[in-house]
């Protein structure tokens, strides 16, 4: 047996060599663990070893980094108001927010941010630190905590914590504390000018409104536009010439929404007005909503999820919410709830799309989630053939519904990654209806929207209830006043796709539609080019091509000739109304109008007789100079169901017409007309008419002529102008414009609201 024998100090050596290297080790473990935090793409994999960093290293630096960082993802956004868990609803849209999770994350996240300022009062992060909790605090609705730590982090960093500048301003105006926001706004604006200075500027405007300072407050909307125009156009390395107009415009049409708005409050005096009332679901009122108040002068560009500029309230115990000192106007409500709070209820819709709010008036609006409607048939995963019942629970109160149903594609996974819907079935009376699934898809390959990606959606292109395709499918329920009141969607769509309603039709598909389907767009034209060649009768081939070519596989590619000839094709296969109204629409395109004329109005008496119908061959009328016509065919199309879908052309045509109380009757019966009538109200008020000659052109139909009298000198001939180059086609462009020249705010306001056009001005 071989003995080894060691001394004494070689045991000690080794000893010290051990615990050297544990020192090393120990030392060297926390910076090598949160570097290997840093480098994985896995957010569960760095949570854990955040963990480990927190419990094993207590007094480490990269502790104070770990509970930064796995706070900062609960709080993460919070500048654009979005929330943990939170799902979004807005008059015609609904998503949830930017960042997954709960209110439960939010708090820990305050747990650990507040670890952070007690056990490393010294580190860079304690500061880091106080900007978060304040914004994690004021979600939380624990206002006065945000408030002090929001304070503290301004000094702190001797006002270098901007978010914490902007938040806290903004806590004040929601308040009504408009000499501490003025205060506030004036001290980031004078010690860091550099420091978000536009939107501190507009956060002091909206300061000196509050406090009825009228003419402080319209020089800084004044100055607005052109410190925009400063700062963008001198931004390190430059920006592209359109892309500084587009910022710049952004700002000024806030600057020309906030002078209206002074001017409004003004003329009442300073008297305001409020709207208030309660968030309910199922009848009891929701704490923890947060309530979002739309100006529609003012925060025309706000979108679902991005709701930091929007004025703000979270319910308390009674779910009641209250706005105050709002300027005489039109206003919208928005509300974010809890998604766990949501489930099995769905927002029950408004009367109207917005609120109107005189001076001194105070509205009383509830904003009501009610239960969804449950669906019964079909089953989850059923495939169809000839024919599909759908049936449903009946909603209280209601008298009709609506069948709505929309494509499903799945990724690598099988996991649902898009789907949009569109109504299939309208003025159901039974809580059941059967569809043919043969006859709707005749129908449908003609119709819906068109959805691009980077190339034209496949799905878009086949049509509803195409063979081998899969489907979502749900209701809206109505009362008797056509308003809607229910539905069975609910927050479905946005939590959990796994758990939609879904059934499949059966069927086979062709080589060209597995092609098109696999987004491999050019080799799908060729296999269905193959197709004609040897059957020149194969509607679906036919049908397929001429829509990609109608539409184009790239967005702005169309080739509305050649999609008339694969029409024409189509017409001797099939001669039904469905391919004649898609044939009339191509023609119109290609301007092909006298065809374009007479292919509609064989649609009359058919399936395919619509408000669409009376409305293009409105406009084939102005374009063949009898504007005066054109509008008596816009008002029959009006009166047509769906015939709200004319939007702004009818009224554009009378104001053109000098009929302007028929514009007026036209906007307040038009989808989106709400827009801009206060604006239009004001613009009749204002006397505005085309002047005699340009007027008697038009009338007469010699739109040259008319433009050619129209003064580039003058504000309204310049309006007029727009109008006239929307109605000869503008309103058919593929790409938003932008126009100069028009310094007028109320007409400048007009085109936006009612054409979409930017319009690049100063305000004097």
């Amino acid at each position: 047996m071989l003995k080894i024998r060691v001394k004494g100090r070689h045991l000690v050596f080794f000893a010290g060599i051990c615990v050297v290297a544990a020192v090393i080790l120990y030392t060297a473990l926390p910076g090598m663990l949160y570097r290997a935090a840093e480098a994985s793409a896995d957010e569960v994999k760095a949570e854990k070893i955040y963990s480990l960093l927190i419990d094993w290293f207590p007094s480490s630096d990269e502790a104070a980094k770990a509970l930064y960082f796995s706070a900062e993802k609960a709080v993460h956004n919070v500048s654009a108001g979005g929330a943990p868990g939170m799902v979004y609803f807005f008059n015609g849209s609904t998503g949830m927010g930017g960042i997954p999770g709960t209110e439960t994350d939010l708090a820990e996240a305050v747990e650990r941010l507040e670890a952070i300022r007690e056990r490393f009062p010294e580190s860079p992060w304690s500061r880091h630190a106080l900007e978060k909790l304040g914004a994690a605090c004021y979600m939380l609705g624990r206002i006065d905590k945000a408030i002090d730590y929001l304070r503290v982090s301004i000094e702190e960093t001797g006002m270098g914590a901007v978010e914490s500048t902007r938040l806290l301003i903004k806590i004040y105006l929601e308040q009504g504390e408009y000499a501490k926001a003025l205060q506030l706004a004036d001290r980031s604006l004078a010690e860091k000018p550099g420091f978000n200075p536009l939107d501190i500027m507009l956060l002091r405007g909206r300061a000196l409104i509050g406090m009825q300072e009228w003419d402080k407050a319209r020089q800084v909307f004044r100055e607005l536009p052109g410190e925009a125009e400063k700062i963008y156009g001198n931004m390190p390395g430059g920006e592209k010439k359109e892309s500084v107009s587009l910022n710049v415009s952004d700002y000024e049409k806030k600057a020309r929404g906030y002078l209206s708005k002074i001017d409004r409050l003004e003329k009442s005096g300073g008297l305001t007005g409020t709207v208030a009332g309660k968030v309910l679901m199922g009848g009891k009122p929701v704490s923890g909503a947060h309530v979002f108040l739309i100006d529609r002068d003012v925060d025309e560009d706000y979108y679902t999820g991005y709701t930091g500029d929007l004025r703000e309230i979270i319910t308390g115990e009674t779910g009641e919410y209250r706005f105050g000192d709002l300027a005489p106007g039109d206003y919208a409500l928005g509300v974010g709830v809890q998604i766990s709070t949501v489930e099995g209820y769905t927002l029950e819709s408004s009367p109207d799309d917005g609120l109107t709010i005189g001076a001194g008036e105070i509205r009383v609006w509830d904003i009501n989630f009610v239960p969804t409607v449950k669906l019964l048939l079909p089953e989850a995963g059923t495939a169809v053939d000839e024919q599909v019942t759908f049936s449903w629970t009946p909603a209280q109160g209601a008298v009709c519904y609506e069948l709505f149903i929309g494509p499903v594609v799945r990724d690598e996974k099988g996991n649902i990654s898009t789907n949009y819907t569109t109504v299939l079935k309208s003025g159901i009376t039974q809580n059941r209806v059967t569809v043919n699934i043969r006859e709707e898809h005749q129908k449908l390959r003609f119709g819906g929207g068109i959805a691009y990606h980077e190339k034209i959606d496949p799905e878009s292109v086949l049509g509803l209830l195409r063979p081998g395709g899969e489907y979502t499918w749900g209701i809206y329920a109505y009362d008797a006043a056509g308003r809607r009141i229910s539905d069975s969607s609910g927050v479905t769509f946005y939590h959990s796709k796994k758990e939609i309603p879904l059934f499949r039709v059966k069927g086979s598909i062709s080589e060209g539609d597995r092609l098109l389907l696999e987004e491999r767009h050019e080799d799908a034209v060729k296999a269905y080019e193959k197709q004609i060649k040897k059957n020149p009768g194969d509607s679906h081939a036919l049908t397929v091509l001429a829509r990609l070519y109608q539409y184009g596989i790239t967005w702005g590619k169309s080739d509305p000739e050649k999609a008339a000839v694969y029409y024409e094709q189509l017409l001797q296969a099939e001669n039904t109304p469905e391919a004649r109204s898609a044939l009339a629409q191509v023609c119109f395109d290609a301007g092909q109008l006298e065809k374009a004329q007479s292919l509609f109005k064989s649609l009359k008496g058919t399936s395919e007789e619509s408000w669409l119908t009376y409305y293009n061959l409105g406009r084939i009328s102005f374009l063949q100079g009898k504007p005066a016509e054109a509008l008596e065919l816009m008002e029959q199309a009006l009166e047509m169901q769906h015939g709200i879908y004319v939007r702004a052309f009818p009224v554009s045509l009378a104001l053109v017409l000098n009929r302007t109380q028929q514009a007026l009757s036209f906007a307040e019966r038009v989808d989106e007309g709400d827009r801009y009538l206060e604006l239009l109200r004001r613009y009749v008020d204002k006397g505005y008419q085309v002047n005699p000659e340009a007027a008697a052109a038009i009338t007469a139909g010699d739109y040259r002529l008319a433009h050619s009298l129209l003064s580039p000198e003058n504000q309204h001939d310049l309006f007029v102008k727009e109008l006239l180059g929307y109605l000869k086609g503008y309103g058919r462009l593929k790409e938003p414009r932008s126009i100069s020249g028009i310094n007028d705010p109320l007409l400048a306001g007009l085109l936006e609201k009612m054409l979409g056009v930017r319009v690049s001005v100063r305000s004097d």
